[in-house]
């Protein structure tokens, strides 16, 4: 929309303008301005801010219901994830895309010829679904420090030094709320802060003494709001209840302490405590040593621990088994032999601090185990002893269960040597529970047993997590559908000999870059606490949080494969599953996910759907397709499927081998 001049914009203010996120929707219909075609068939569309302009902006647009204007050709990164311009009636599919969403945005401000006004234009960065009562909403930006530990950013309080807000600037105005790790701070007068001219994103506090903060609760993680980078979106209505948070369980960042006089650029002199006793100097960081650890540093442990060792794997591995386990108790790790399943849960156990024997328990699964019995013991009815097993299991998720805010991990090493579906039973029965119901029942309440505390049972809390590995070939025992309905089934997959080389050379040059960055390195590791590891979580289970797409791309999934088996399928627990790993995609120290939510749906397909389709090849071989005798492949129907929303390369790969496998054994495990 172009709009007339009232003050012109400067080249560094254009410049931080165009550098701010901003939150909107498409405008609504009161407003009279569809999606149209202009005459070279370019569409154009428009959206309401929903955030609060950039101060600069104020000055030059004619109200604040002023809108930004664009067109579908210039939105390619955002709209081919969603694969539009492939569509036939594109506006229908714009329509379709932008409804229902909250779009994250960057303005982009044109000048109109013969300099009498601008157009505002600007660049989608992310879309989020949202009802109805949400799009209605106006919203706030809440800035996350993502440079600096919660113990630097309260020493840069207390000693009004620079710290840097990296995706919020000095175009908006001084932010209310800021988050760092697990806390949120309040300046309650924007005179508790101000701007450094000396850097569009730097700012100062001047007035520590005032500063409020609380820790992270559920109510904040259950709460409506939306991640783009280093900045949270909340509504207008959200943050008054995050200011009745401040007051009831708000503390000031200098708790119980005093400040003698004004003079706040010496405070780490000046205060004390209500009695007898100085704080001294630096002691302020003492008080913060137990720090909760940011994901994207867990992250890059797990690579730099890999690197140490001389195991080589990809991002996208480490990153896949950490959001399998954010999102469930229980994953397998698959492959073939020597592709070093059992050393990265091995490494990811040691990077969360875990030590064998004391909170990581190892578990050889032979071909003898054939019960539950044979992983967790049995109760010998005569003499009213439980007898455990060899496994050490039970006395180990006893002491899981006495420690709560200790992770503890079980690794099942070589799982399907063993009949798990007979072996493991108890267990999968477990992972249908909600959490708080997870009690593993040792023996029948009314019997006999001298241990009074085995018999409620033990509790399987979330700072237990299960990892299995898995060799699929002929030797070893096939999952039941059973069994892969409840789990991520990950298949690491052997990297060529080039692919490993480059990747080493990457982790080498990180490997320098970070310990010049940290103090230590980031190869030392943090006792992960349950508290801490739950902040890393987005509780999010809903169906809502999939697409339009991806819930239709499903719903074909599903009537594909049981057209075939109709005891296979789609299920509802999956789709839940595949929408709360999909919000739990992790974000790096620079604000970008580390992987494609196109690229996490693709695994989520393979895992959690794909691993399910087996059979002979009279049974399966229009599903998966074939491989002809002069060796090329016929799509089947679920390539099919997929091709009509996405590339998909990995569902994709993994199809074609299992088309291959019918081939040459006329079935596929």
């Amino acid at each position: 929309m172009s709009i007339v001049k009232t003050e012109t914009l400067s080249f560094k203010e254009k410049k931080i303008v165009e550098d701010t996120y901003l939150i909107g929707r498409l405008v609504p219909e009161e407003y009279k301005i569809p999606i149209r075609i202009d005459e070279s068939g370019n569409i154009r569309f428009v959206i309401q801010s929903l955030s609060p302009e950039p101060n600069s902006l104020k000055n030059i647009m004619l109200n604040n219901e002023d809108t930004y204007i664009t067109y579908d050709n210039r939105q390619s990164d955002f709209l081919n994830q969603y694969n539009y311009f492939n569509a036939i009636n594109k506006k229908e599919k714009l329509e379709e895309i932008l409804k229902d969403k909250l779009l994250v945005f960057k303005p982009v401000i044109r000048e109109r010829k013969h300099g009498d006004g601008y157009f505002y234009n600007f660049n989608i960065q992310f879309a989020e679904i949202a009802t109805s009562e949400k799009l209605n909403e106006k919203y706030v930006s809440i800035p996350i420090i993502s440079n600096l530990s919660k113990a630097e950013f309260e020493e840069c309080l207390l000693t009004s030094k620079t710290f840097i807000l990296e995706d919020y600037n000095h175009s908006l105005e001084i932010p209310e709320f800021i988050l760092c790790e697990n806390y949120i701070y309040q300046f309650q007068n924007v005179e508790h802060l101000r701007q450094n001219r000396a850097r569009s994103n730097a700012y100062i506090c001047d007035h520590p003494h005032e500063v409020m903060k609380f820790r992270l609760t559920d109510e904040w993680q259950d709460m409506f709001k939306i991640l783009c980078r280093n900045v949270y979106f909340i509504s207008i209505t959200d943050l008054s209840e995050i200011r009745d948070w401040v007051q009831d369980i708000g503390v000031k960042i200098i708790p119980n302490l005093a400040v003698l006089d004004g003079n706040t650029s010496n405070i780490e002199n000046k205060i004390e405590w209500n009695g007898d006793h100085k704080l001294e100097k630096n002691s302020e960081r003492n008080l913060l040593s137990n720090e909760f650890v940011q994901e994207y540093r867990f992250i890059e442990n797990i690579k730099e621990k890999a690197y140490e060792e001389g195991l080589i794997y990809k991002k996208s591995d480490i990153v896949n088994l950490h959001m399998a386990l954010k999102t469930s108790n229980f994953s397998i790790l698959g492959g073939m032999s020597g592709t070093g399943k059992t050393q990265l849960a091995r490494i990811y156990a040691e990077t969360l601090g875990l030590e064998e024997g004391e909170t990581l328990l190892t578990i050889p699964v032979s071909p003898a185990f054939t019960e539950p019995s044979d992983l967790l013991g049995y109760l010998n009815q005569q003499a009213g002893i439980y007898l455990e097993a060899d496994t050490g299991l039970v006395s180990f998720l006893k002491k899981a269960e006495n420690a709560p805010d200790k992770m503890f991990m079980v690794i099942f090493d070589e799982m399907n040597l063993g009949q798990v579906e007979h072996y493991f039973s108890d267990f999968i029965s477990l992972l249908e529970l909600p959490e708080n119901n997870r009690v593993l029942k040792l023996f029948a309440p009314k019997s006999h047993c001298i241990q009074d505390e085995l018999r409620k049972g033990i509790s399987i809390g979330r700072n237990v997590l299960f990892v299995g590995t898995a060799n699929l070939d002929e030797t070893t025992k096939d999952f039941s559908n059973r069994m892969l309905d409840r789990s991520n089934l990950i298949l690491l997959e052997k990297l060529t000999f080039s692919e490993a080389k480059k990747i080493e050379q990457e982790y080498a040059k990180r490997f320098v870059e970070f310990n010049e960055e940290s103090t230590g390195g980031l190869a030392t590791h943090s006792n992960i606490s349950t508290s801490n590891f739950k902040t890393w979580i987005h509780p999010n289970t809903r169906v809502l949080n999939l697409s339009d797409e991806e819930v239709e791309l499903l719903d074909q999934l599903h009537l594909a494969i049981s057209n075939y088996d109709s005891q296979t399928g789609v299920s509802f627990r999956i789709v839940k599953s595949i929408g709360q790993y999909l919000s739990n995609i992790p974000i790096n120290k620079d604000g970008l996910m580390y992987l494609e939510r196109m690229q996490a749906f693709d695994y989520q397909i393979k895992q959690r759907i794909l691993t399910k389709v087996r059979g002979h090849r009279e049974q399966i071989q229009d599903l998966v397709g074939m491989v002809n005798p002069n060796g090329e492949y016929e799509k089947g129907e679920l390539i099919g499927i997929i091709s009509e929303f996405g590339t998909f390369s990995c569902s994709r790969d993994y199809i074609i081998q299992k088309a291959k496998e019918l081939m040459r054994n006329g079935y596929t495990l």
